[in-house]
């Protein structure tokens, strides 16, 4: 909980000294010193059942989390593993916080498998973005996650839930914890919030039951390999994959309308080459900026805003005027934008949606053993 106020703050800061004056340095090192100490804390009396034990629910439980504040790709990989579950027959439901959305506090159905019943600014982008790329799928979202998952059985009889974001969740015991770290720098530089992107000291891996090294795509197998030994050293038992972030593009709106976020564009199309002016406020928008070009795109432009921002009229005329004036072809976004983006609103440009899937690397059948083993009784 505090680790989520604090994180679009510490996102905003150098990851190493640099930049920063040494009375700042020292604070912040206090800061992170008396934050550790609380998470550790917290952590050991949940585990000895000091503060309440552990929650369960009536179905297995399987958690996607992480260890550091930002982006490794939590969505879509509940996406990928409340899919697969799916694909084989399971009656799985989703449960999110719904961060950002109104409906955080008190908790509610998102979709109920059938039908969308909140909007983006109800339900989070987040959430919302999972109902629409997975519409068999019901999607619960609250603060309260053993309230949400009794919903879930009571309302869509589940026989697993998917936890997005669930790592920190103590209250709630779960059958399998996937834990997300970029392969680039698995541990974030070490230092904890707020001095640096850490939510739990690297010691906390010991819960993880499963590690996923996300974006190893762009590592050699030497890196990669080397990784995988530094995050050895905190799960010495628990397997550990690696995973790519496939980016592709999602949809495209003619000019004056939006498009249906759900209906990908032939691979094959990319980007075409086009003089595009992008925009995007996620916790990573260099590595939206990267996906751009691979796909084949020209940036003739680009604005940043904030992770989880909520797009304006304004904020969106000020886009399409610094689109123009660029001389830009085409806009293009990210699909967690794209859900954020403010309506009605007429387009005089095309507007293209990139989204993102998770690929697991070499090891997919195994992942898929794991699932099953949960799962089955």
């Amino acid at each position: 909980m505090v680790a989520g106020r604090l994180k679009d703050k510490s996102r905003n800061l150098p990851a190493g000294d640099g930049g920063l004056r040494p009375p700042l340095t020292w604070l912040l090192g206090a800061a992170a010193a008396v934050y550790g100490g609380a998470v550790r804390m917290r952590a050991d009396c949940y585990r000895h059942s000091l503060l309440a034990r552990p929650r369960r629910l009536g179905c297995p439980v399987i958690s996607i989390g992480n260890l550091s504040a930002g982006g490794t790709g939590k969505t879509p990989m509940a996406i990928l593993v409340a899919g697969r579950l799916c694909d084989r027959g399971w009656r799985v439901v989703v449960l999110s916080r719904g961060y950002g959305g109104r409906a955080e506090r008190h908790g509610g159905v998102v979709s109920d498998g059938r039908s969308l019943l909140m909007n983006p600014a109800m339900a989070g982008d987040e959430p919302f973005l999972m109902a629409v790329t997975l519409p068999q799928v019901p999607v619960i979202v609250g603060r309260d996650r053993h309230a949400a998952g009794m919903q879930a059985l009571e309302k869509f009889a589940a026989q697993v839930l998917v936890l997005d974001d669930g790592f920190q969740h103590l209250r709630l015991a779960r059958d399998l914890d996937v834990v997300l770290l970029d392969a680039a720098d698995p541990l974030a530089g070490g230092r904890l919030i707020p001095r640096g992107m850490l939510r739990e000291p690297p010691a906390a891996l010991s819960r993880a039951h499963t590690v996923v090294l996300t974006r190893a795509g762009r590592l050699t197998p030497q890196v990669l390999a080397a990784r995988t030994a530094q995050v050895r050293r905190w799960c010495p038992r628990a397997p550990i994959f690696a995973a790519r972030h496939a980016a592709f593009v999602r949809g495209m709106a003619a000019a004056g309308r939006l498009p249906p976020p759900a209906v990908p564009l032939p691979a094959a199309a990319g980007l075409g080459g086009r003089a595009l002016f992008a925009f995007s406020g996620i916790a990573r928008n260099a590595d939206f900026r990267r996906s751009v070009v691979r796909l084949g795109g020209r940036i003739a432009g680009y604005r940043e805003f904030s992770d989880h921002h909520a797009y304006t009229p304004n904020d969106q005329a000020a886009v399409i005027h610094a689109a123009q004036q660029a001389g830009a072809e085409a806009l293009v976004t990210s699909e967690k934008d794209y859900v954020r983006l403010a309506r009605p609103f007429r387009w005089p440009l095309d507007l293209l949606v990139l989204g993102v899937r998770m690929q697991l690397l070499d090891a997919s059948c195994a992942f898929n053993g794991l699932l099953e083993s949960v799962v089955r009784p």
